[in-house]
């Protein structure tokens, strides 16, 4: 028979190896999120806001019949779109539990979509994500888009090649990496942004004509963040070569009168300062072009050198009047530095930047005083794998 004092050491040490179990939610209880919309419903006053939040879980229903080859399961969406209505998202959340039998799960969370309305308002994006940074499930590279109209319309449209919106959203951001898309802003990276209080662009997804568009940016403001405007599609590729590291997409330009598609191969930027004076700081934005002919309207030789030429000048003037146009937009209209200039004087003229921080994109805005001399420099290399299929007056046998 057991004595006392043993009795008592095994009702002391038992709960230790119980720990790991306590609080643990069984995987057939959670509802795991992969899409989150979040939108402005309307203001309280004193600051505060009625915001909507839907998340979009996994239906296990709908998997598990046709991972099993049951009937019924083929019409039944992949998807479950979950909403709460708070002045918090912590605890909109929170009462979703009461929607479902599921615990919503956010580690496998893929995109985060916020309406327009929502960014529009001062400081409530901050706020808003504030909720993200700190769930210690979240996976810090969890994509953020803004949305043209409500975000939960988004995650209601049913993809046709997709079981779920979400999956579609973040599989069609991946896919663009070769084609000439701004990449999305993620987690962690809006975290630093809003540490630094930088202003920054978001890309932007609306539904058009029953399909998702994911061609154009907003911009915000560092000061408060505070939605302060729009690049279109032609103004957000100018963007990009502006940022460099481009890869994919596609340029069109005339030869001889005839369109000429280039797909760009690498667009590689080098950024100088080269006048120091804050009244009017001058930098030289250099950008070599890399592309190869893809598509020709016409019938001249392309073979030719002269030829290559023609269409080489032709595109350094397209893509300087591209980014000078793009430039142009956030200098004189936003006045804010999403085209990393300030970047440039904190790397490389530290001393200077710490004198004029407080007064980049705002205060003096230098910013918006600042000088950018483009030079663009193409190559094509390559015609492609034909120089040319007719010519005026003959038929292809």
């Amino acid at each position: 028979m057991l004595s006392s004092k043993r009795w008592l050491l095994i009702f002391l040490i038992t709960p230790i190896f119980l720990a790991g179990c306590w609080g643990k939610i069984e995987i057939e209880n959670r509802g795991f999120v992969i899409g989150t919309a979040i939108d402005l419903e309307g203001k309280q006053g004193n600051e505060k806001y009625n915001l909507l939040m839907t998340n979009q879980l996994i239906n296990p229903a709908a998997i598990s019949k046709q991972s099993s080859g049951g009937g019924g399961g083929g019409n039944q969406k992949g998807f479950i779109n979950i909403q709460d209505k708070s002045d918090s998202l912590f605890a909109a959340s929170r009462k979703m539990r009461h929607l479902t039998n599921l615990i919503p799960y956010y580690q496998h969370l893929k995109v985060i979509l916020v309406s327009e309305e929502v960014i529009k308002e001062p400081g409530l994006f901050s706020d808003v994500m504030d909720v993200f940074v700190r769930n210690h499930e979240l996976r810090r590279g969890v994509k953020v888009f803004v949305t043209e109209g409500e975000a939960n319309k988004i995650l209601d449209f049913v993809p046709q090649i997709e079981k779920t919106p979400a999956m579609f959203i973040e599989k069609l951001t991946t896919n663009s990496k070769n084609a000439g898309i701004l990449e999305p802003k993620r987690v962690d990276r809006l975290q630093n942004i809003f540490i630094y209080e930088r202003s920054y662009f978001i890309p932007r997804v609306k539904l058009v004509n029953n399909e998702i568009v994911y061609d154009d940016a907003v911009i915000v403001s560092g000061e408060n963040n505070q939605m302060i405007g729009t690049l279109n599609s032609e103004e957000t590729k100018g963007l990009l070569y502006i940022l460099g590291g481009t890869k994919g997409g596609s340029i069109e330009t005339k030869f001889d009168d005839n369109l000429v598609n280039v797909e760009t191969q690498s667009a590689k930027v080098k950024t100088k300062l080269t006048n120091k004076d804050k009244e009017n700081f001058t930098f030289s934005l250099n950008i070599n072009f890399e592309g190869t002919i893809e598509e020709h309207f016409g019938t001249k030789d392309l073979l030719k050198e002269k030829s290559i030429t023609e269409i080489e000048k032709d595109l350094e003037k397209d893509i300087k009047q591209l980014v000078e146009r793009t430039i142009k937009k956030v200098q004189r209209e936003y006045k804010a530095d999403v085209i990393g200039l300030g970047d440039v004087i904190r790397e490389k003229h530290y001393d200077l930047w710490k004198n004029i921080v407080y007064n980049w994109d705002r205060g003096e805005n230098y910013f918006s005083k600042s000088t950018v001399e483009v030079n663009v420099k193409a190559n094509i290399s390559s015609t492609g794998a034909a120089n040319r299929i007719k010519q005026k007056g003959k038929r292809g046998e």
